[in-house]
């Protein structure tokens, strides 16, 4: 399982209507309020219709609201950084999914966040638990439930997105900027569409899981690249280009993490 979660997770290097949001008592107030303010942000975005994105997505537009309800319907909880997997996993019925014709390859993690890459620490920003239990029963057939606050999920679909909250997605050494700037907004709202990525999938694509980096790439060791032209960090990447073409009192160079894209 701990091999699953590392290649789902995403990593950065340190140096109008919406969506209903559903985070777990886990996630700080302060941490609430501004994934809230960036959701409701995105969901006010007129952004123009990009057919790039909408193709990636299948989605008939791409403004904020739409991307919004992709998101939404990709994730059902946010929980906390302190949110622990193994105190809130159970078995709920042992032969639950048939044999699976494909199932995807779960890469070798070399490096795991903590380590060192480019200079600085490398730090998960944000995990989807849901995609990495729903992957781990179908392979092993087993019905696995989270227990997210009073709540019990039977984690029955890959779309039942649990996303968890890791040590980046709030670092302002990441964004080099306050936690409540644009840059900061698109920065967490990117990591939210790269988690709902791996909400998709089926058979050897199931949870667009990620690819071990080569030598001489930044996270090289790392499972912080994309195994396919449509994966999490390529989503993640086109969505933020949309966004910065798009944001009319930016700066050059203002919406630039440093993150894998």
């Amino acid at each position: 399982m701990k091999q699953l979660i590392a290649s789902l997770i995403t990593v950065a290097i340190a140096g109008a209507a919406h969506a209903e949001i559903n985070f777990s008592k886990s996630v700080p107030s302060e941490q609430r309020k501004l994934l809230t303010r960036d959701m409701f942000f995105l969901a006010n975005q007129p952004y123009p219709s990009d057919s790039k994105l909408a193709q990636m997505m299948e989605i008939p537009s791409t403004d904020g609201l739409t991307i919004l309800n992709w998101i939404d319907n990709r994730m059902v909880r946010i929980v906390g950084e302190d949110f622990e997997l193994e105190k809130n996993i159970a078995i709920v019925n042992q032969s639950f999914f048939p044999e699976p014709s494909e199932t995807p390859s779960i890469p070798t993690v070399v490096n795991t966040p903590g380590g060192s890459s480019g200079g600085g620490k490398v730090q998960t920003v944000m995990s989807n638990l849901g995609g990495a239990v729903y992957i781990s029963g179908k392979m092993s057939h087993v019905m696995f439930s989270l227990k997210v606050d009073d709540n019990k999920i039977n984690i029955t679909s890959p779309r039942l997105g649990v996303f968890k909250v890791g040590e980046g997605l709030f670092n302002t050494q990441l964004t080099k900027s306050p936690a409540d700037s644009k840059m900061s907004t698109y920065f967490r709202l990117a990591t939210l569409v790269h988690e709902a990525r791996h909400s998709d999938g089926r058979g050897r694509s199931a949870g667009f899981l990620h690819a071990i980096c080569p030598t001489g790439h930044r996270f090289a060791g790392y499972a912080g690249c994309d195994a396919s032209s449509n994966g999490p960090y390529t989503i993640e990447g086109q969505f933020l280009k949309v966004a910065i073409q798009n944001c009319k009192d930016c700066q050059p160079g203002e919406l630039e993490p440093e993150k894998t894209v």
